[in-house]
């Protein structure tokens, strides 16, 4: 334990003491943080406060914005209502992927060149091979066509299934 000196009386006392033996005076004690220490805190506090609320008093009278809903756009539409079914099979010398692709277009747009995209998998599941083509035709709302032994080209030899999709299309 330190000594120190008693405010009143100038006696030497113990810094854990709460009263001095000599006189009795209280003795005073300091705050454990300086008050510098305690002013730099505060400045620090209202900075931080002032930096997140940016810096104005005022609040604003209007709603917060709320996000409206994304019309569609009538391509969007179009691809969302276009489907596809296929049947792949091994062409050539089991090197070229030939496909019958039905499309209909269920939208209300009349839809043209359709480019397909077919992913081949291995056995394991991995993907080997991805080949992608356009079908150069008109196809009107409501309409369904066929386009049998479409040839998408050459293809991994261990490919084992397919998967074909609509990658995009124009509109008339």
């Amino acid at each position: 334990m330190a000594m120190v000196k008693c405010k009143e009386c100038g006696t030497e006392i113990s810094s854990s003491a709460t009263n001095c033996p000599k006189c009795g005076a209280p003795r005073k004690k300091r705050w454990g943080t300086s008050l510098f220490t305690w002013l730099v805190v505060i400045v620090l506090v209202v900075g931080f406060f002032v930096a997140v609320s940016g810096g104005d008093n005022e609040r604003s009278a209007t709603a917060p914005a709320v996000a409206k809903p994304k019309t569609p756009s009538a391509y969007e539409l179009a691809k969302q209502g276009t489907t596809l079914d296929f049947k792949w099979r091994k062409a050539g010398f089991d090197n070229v992927l030939e496909v019958d692709f039905n499309i209909k277009n269920g939208s209300v747009v009349t839809v043209k060149d359709i480019a397909i995209t077919c992913i081949l998998y291995a056995k394991s599941g991995t993907q080997v091979d991805a080949n992608r083509r356009t079908i150069h035709d008109v196809i009107r709302p409501g309409e369904t066509k066929k386009f049998p032994k479409f040839n998408m080209g050459l293809m991994h030899t261990q490919a084992h299934s397919a998967s074909c999709y609509i990658a995009s299309l124009a509109l008339t």
